[in-house]
């Protein structure tokens, strides 16, 4: 992990579905970048916000 990272965790919204993933990066704006890369620009991404300390587990993330 980077210096200065945290996790992100990302809700988008495709086809009626709400998806929440959970991304390492320094920044919000950074976060929605690799979303973006991910699944392209017209995926619309409803929120972000940093995953509290306590519920960090280290598994399927995104960087």
């Amino acid at each position: 992990m980077r210096c200065g990272a945290k996790r992100y965790v990302v809700i988008t919204e495709a086809g009626g579905q709400t998806k929440e993933t959970i991304v390492k990066a320094r920044t919000a704006i950074e976060a929605r970048k690799v979303i973006r890369k991910q699944y392209g620009p017209s995926v619309p991404i409803q929120n972000v916000y940093v995953l509290p300390e306590e519920q960090v587990q280290e598994g399927s993330m995104l960087s």
